[in-house]
């Protein structure tokens, strides 16, 4: 069974991987999204109870830098994942972050306050994956499939978790979302997915590179907050 994702990521033309035997979906774009297995060493460290696929991204749009993105960006904040939760819809897994903003560099947002940020990849089990493949399997499902996390990773990014302190670069969602689903509110999608997300760790913000897009344009960034913030002001600067 396909099912087309409506506006998942805006620059996403088309994501395609796969879990074999458990899911296939049409991506924007008229692309396939399938989620495929982790094989060899990665494989062997799975447990029963949790497992990984990982989703490679083709981008129609990579950002090279930060000025860039912020250009591309309706929001600029920085701050911590003071909640983090799951869920999924239309065959895709979501990531939705609760962010305590400390910082802002663009937007209508003050310190202090929150803001919801929704991340392709999340968190989802086993069962619901064979559901969504195929209906006629779930009367067959077992108690072991139900309980089995399975981690879904964009290009193999690794999931935001409660305390940590990122900065994202967001555009307003935009995605459809089935009607299981109610987000309340203005919420926002990382510019490119994980190509506008920096991770902060002893003072160092740094995003993602994944192994995905290697040959590409695509590279790691990795450079204090105070300098993406001046970065961020020269770019603003420079387009206003």
């Amino acid at each position: 069974m396909k099912k087309t994702i409506v506006a998942t990521v805006a620059v996403i033309t088309s994501v395609s991987v796969a879990l074999i035997g458990y899911l296939a979906v049409g991506a924007p774009g008229g692309g396939q999204e399938s989620r495929a297995a982790s094989s060899g060493g990665a494989a062997a460290s799975q447990t029963l109870s949790h497992k990984s696929v990982v989703m490679s991204p083709d981008f129609d749009v990579v950002y090279t830098g930060i000025p860039q993105l912020a250009k591309a960006a309706h929001l600029i904040v920085q701050g911590t994942a003071s909640d983090v939760s799951y869920f999924d819809s239309n065959g895709v897994t979501y990531t939705k972050v609760i962010l305590a903003v400390s910082k802002v560099l663009k937007g209508n947002v003050t310190p202090g306050s929150k803001v919801v940020v929704i991340e392709i990849g999340g968190v989802t089990t086993e069962a619901a994956m064979i559901r969504e493949d195929d209906s006629a399997k779930s009367a067959s499902i077992t108690p072991e499939q139900e309980a089995t996390k399975v981690d879904v990773l964009f290009g193999g990014a690794p999931l935001t978790e409660e305390g940590d302190n990122v900065i994202y670069f967001g555009t307003e969602g935009d995605i459809r979302f089935d009607n299981t689903v109610n987000i309340e509110g203005v919420y926002f999608q990382p510019v490119g997915a994980f190509q506008g997300k920096f991770g902060v760790t002893n003072g160092i913000a740094e995003r993602y590179l994944s192994p995905t897009l290697a040959g590409s344009a695509y590279r790691a960034l990795r450079t204090g907050p105070g300098t993406i913030g001046s970065q961020v002001r020269n770019a603003i600067g420079a387009t206003s």
